[in-house]
């Protein structure tokens, strides 16, 4: 009777231990209806001479990503890198505002993620909560923000922890009178990173003549693995 009750514990603990392992699997970002074929993705931080291939997208729309840390192929990298403040865009934020453990860190953002077909690029890449928040980006910035999150990655050359809570005193006569905060939670590895970047609230103003719309509130947090809100939008310019 004994005997049976350390095997049936065992198997327990074994069937346990597989349902944890399966779980624990990261499930492969997807684009939904996808009809475009394979392509590969890669990006240009180090200038459009070298491009860096970090994954491809299958036929059926499953993403694999494989972002190497060794850029030992790219001709002078330290071109290119810039201190961590200067990377996540920040250089509006007072030194006495930030934290960070190793100040001689370099780093650089992925930019877009472009897409390849037979050598010739035919679209990007563009991870978000929702399509809509491509519209806040540069020109293309609507009327109205759209709150929600995207993905960026950043090469560091080499380990640093960084957080800082920066304060912009945003105002127009009658219009508009509020402080825009975005928070920095920063924690990059030598490599490869990933941050979430998340607008948390806006400020709609308008007057008479016209509208418009500014980030109130923003995070960007370092994350280890894309979150499943995350979805996966592409941009197609090839006939």
């Amino acid at each position: 009777m004994k005997t049976r009750i350390v095997i049936f514990f065992l198997l327990s603990l074994i069937h346990c231990q597989s349902c944890k392992a399966q779980q624990s699997q990261e499930v492969l970002p997807k684009i939904e209806n996808y009809t475009k074929g394979e392509l590969l993705i890669k990006i240009t931080p180090f200038g459009m001479d070298n491009p860096i291939s970090v994954g491809k997208i299958n036929a059926d729309g499953t993403i694999h990503f494989n972002w190497h840390s060794d850029i030992s192929s790219v001709k002078d990298p330290q071109f290119y890198l810039s201190s961590i403040k200067n990377a996540l865009g920040m250089t509006f934020c007072n030194d006495k505002e930030i934290e960070q453990s190793n100040k001689e860190a370099k780093s650089v953002e992925s930019g877009a993620l472009f897409l390849y077909k037979k050598r010739k690029q035919v679209g990007v890449l563009f991870p978000a909560t929702q399509k809509e928040i491509e519209d806040n980006i540069g020109e293309n910035r609507r009327t109205s923000l759209v709150l929600g999150s995207t993905i960026s990655w950043f090469y560091s050359d080499s380990e640093v922890l960084f957080s800082a809570k920066c304060t912009v005193n945003n105002n127009r006569d009658n219009v508009y009178d509020f402080k825009e905060v975005t928070s920095y939670t920063i924690q990059f590895k030598k490599g490869w990173n990933m941050v979430l970047n998340t607008l948390v609230e806006k400020e709609d103003w308008k007057n008479e003549t016209e509208k418009g719309s500014l980030p109130k509130t923003i995070t960007k947090t370092s994350i280890e693995s894309i979150p499943n809100t995350i979805n996966w939008y592409i941009k197609y310019w090839a006939k």
